[in-house]
């Protein structure tokens, strides 16, 4: 087997090796949006086609609204849009293929992953030309073997919904080598081959565009060529990027009103310079990151910040990190122009860095969060580009460095896989994920929310009762800090309804749900929620609280049949009032006057008050609705006796004794 060979299955078998572990782990985070409960990829095969219809989101919506897809109304219902119809059929596939199978694409995820890797070294290695070096000594080597073990990408890797991201990236990169070859070789077969690869990577998702600039860049610094030699190579991938533009306006909304949630706009309770201020914090602490990556988190959501208190909600400009993160901008921005105006091989990292960071870094418009690792996937290339060139620059300058450059390095691999294989555990499944990372982003609302909910599934599953209290007093900690940092964030008040509930105080449990149902106007949900807590309450026998959560559920929905059905038996069997059960039997006869159950129930209150004569046209009416009910015809019959018919009464007795019989098999 030759060099070359050898290398490129190292590098495949890397990438791989780097999350292998996944391949056992569950679904976790956002792969519920684009695989479990995305009504178009559970389709299989059926559903690829409407994925190149849809914006990414739409499958998930629908399946929330429990409506067919075709009748969402918006084109787009998250700011932006998301156009990514590749990447959902090669999930729509393995659900076709393998059904709901998590394993099977964490292997696909860490395969991809060590294609990348290769894609990304033959790249270098050609708009380098390293072809003829020893692999070993080559920037493309290295500056991919530190890109495959870098921390940060276990976000995008270990999440299946990550593929998004590295199937973006490996159609760009191949883009980037067929084009390079292209423009080397002068065929016009392997351009447009390229400008069909980069026409893919935009259909897996939209973050990939700065490529189709970063390619006639790199072709400008690297080949000294003139601009119409770029122009020769750069107008087809130009041409689909062009084309993937007007497909993808048909279908989501192009020009999306700004959030003013919270949780979609993380800047929307800032002023002009706390937002300038989180931006360039961000940015120092992107780098920070691509240095040393520790902590790592999922979660960035207001108000998790680096290097600020957690009670503090945004930066101000006088801080350290912030003038930093100016500092570091303005440097980045002037090294990449200089370096692309000055054809100066040396900057290309960092123009690499800039070009794909832009996009997601909130500079030129919100993206909705203060930031996210994942978004560090792409511009990392840039880094590890960057750092590579130096440390071979001061190889070939200084000898007596050399050995401490190589050390440096191998160290600085070797402590990134690390990390990467101690990361890795954290995304298993949702509730470790969130268990591990609240620890981190302690001033995140949404953070401790995910940990409030799962410690909720566990508390549901837990038998040990001191156990089980000890996750109830955690999951109340939690979900009051996420209230406590947002206020009017909606997912912690249903969970912490859900875990009084559990933890038996059901008074509490349905005035939380009674303020769920107020916010939520229209979702029935709560209403039976709150109908449950009455009925654990008339089970431990407070019989004066079941009623007056009953009177909450009909606060919420007047009509509601079971909650007047079922308050008016309480107060008649356990509270002695007839006048008030008789009442809500009205008001549930007044909705549903043939409900063959209510009447009967209002026959027993009169039967109880001593008014058979006035229970029996009740008891009647009810009979003739429902004939073979056994209860029905019994109380008719039992009533009847009381007013003297004992032969009718008999016969109705007989009946139910029949009805009531087990049918022979």
């Amino acid at each position: 087997m030759s060099q070359k060979k050898l290398i490129h299955i190292v590098l495949v078998v890397l990438g791989f090796i780097m999350y292998a572990q996944t391949t056992s782990y569950e679904y976790a985070l956002d792969d519920k949006m684009v695989i479990t409960n995305n009504q178009i990829t559970r389709q299989g095969f059926e559903g690829i086609s409407k994925h190149f219809q849809h914006d990414a989101m739409d499958g998930f919506w629908a399946s929330e609204y429990g409506i067919p897809v075709e009748e969402l109304n918006d084109k787009s219902r998250v700011s932006g849009g998301r156009y990514r119809p590749l990447t959902l059929t090669t999930h729509s596939i393995e659900w076709a293929l393998f059904g709901q199978n998590p394993g099977v694409s964490h292997t696909v995820n860490a395969l991809l992953y060590g294609l990348l890797g290769l894609l990304i070294f033959m790249w270098l290695r050609a708009l380098f030309k390293e072809e003829k070096t020893d692999p070993l000594k080559t920037v493309s080597f290295w500056a991919t073997v530190l890109f495959l073990v870098h921390p940060l990408h276990t976000e995008v890797v270990a999440n299946i919904k990550g593929r998004d991201e590295i199937l973006s990236m490996l159609f760009a990169v191949f883009a980037a080598f067929k084009l390079t070859k292209g423009f080397d070789t002068k065929k016009s077969k392997e351009i447009w081959i390229g400008a069909g690869l980069m026409f893919l990577s935009l259909l897996s998702k939209e973050t990939a565009a700065p490529m189709v600039g970063v390619v006639p860049v790199s072709l400008w610094i690297f080949r000294n060529s003139t601009v119409k030699e770029i122009i020769q190579v750069s107008w087809q991938p130009l041409l689909l990027a062009l084309l993937y533009i007007l497909i993808r306006s048909s279908v989501v909304n192009p020009s999306p009103s700004e959030p003013t949630e919270l949780m979609n706009n993380a800047f929307v309770n800032a002023n002009t310079s706390q937002k300038w201020a989180t931006i360039f914090l961000t940015v120092a602490a992107y780098v920070k990151l691509l240095f040393w990556p520790n902590p790592l988190t999922h979660d960035y959501y207001p108000y998790h910040l680096p290097f600020i208190d957690v009670e503090q909600r945004y930066a101000e400009m006088s801080h350290p990190a912030a003038l930093l993160g100016l500092a570091l901008t303005v440097i980045l921005a002037i090294w990449s122009l200089w370096g692309i105006v000055k054809r100066k091989k040396s900057a290309f990292g960092a123009i690499f860095f800039v070009a794909t960071f832009i996009l997601v870094s909130n500079l030129l418009f919100p993206i909705g969060v203060f930031m996210n690792e994942r978004f560090m996937f792409m511009p990392s290339l840039g880094f590890a580009i960057a750092v590579v060139w130096f440390g071979k620059k001061l190889i070939d300058e200084k000898q007596s460095m050399a050995i401490v450059a190589k050390g440096l390095l191998v160290v600085a691999v070797a402590g990134f896989a690390i990390l990467t294989f101690g990361r890795n555990p954290a995304w298993r499944n949702d509730q470790t994920l969130a268990l591990t990372d609240v620890k981190v982003s302690e001033g995140s609302a949404k953070a401790h929310m995910a940990a409030g909910d799962a410690l909720l599934k566990r508390i549901r599953e837990e038998k040990n009762q001191q156990k089980k209290n000890e996750m109830i007093n955690e999951a109340f900690q939690h979900l009051q800090t996420s209230l406590n940092i947002y206020p009017g964030y909606f997912p912690p008040l249903d969970l912490m309804a859900q875990v009084y509930f559990h933890s038996g105080n059901y008074m509490k449990s349905a005035k939380l749900y009674k303020q769920c149902a107020d916010r939520k106007p229209g979702k029935y949900q709560f209403v039976k929620n709150i109908i449950a807590c009455a009925s654990r309450l008339k089970q431990d026998e407070q019989y004066q609280k079941a009623v007056e959560v009953y009177d909450i559920a009909l606060s919420v929905d007047p009509s509601n049949t079971d909650a007047l059905q079922q308050g008016a038996e309480v107060y008649a069997r356990n509270l002695g009032n007839v006048t008030a059960a008789k009442d809500m039997l009205e008001r549930a006869l007044s909705v549903a006057p043939n409900d063959p159950q209510i009447l009967q129930k209002m026959g027993i209150v009169y039967a109880m008050s001593g008014n058979p004569g006035e229970a029996i046209g009740y008891f009647e009416k009810a009979m003739q609705l429902a004939p073979n009910d056994a209860s029905i015809v019994k109380n008719t019959g039992v009533t009847y006796m009381q007013l003297g018919n004992r032969e009718k009464g008999q016969a109705l007795l007989n009946k139910a004794k029949q009805l009531e019989a087990p049918t022979a098999q």
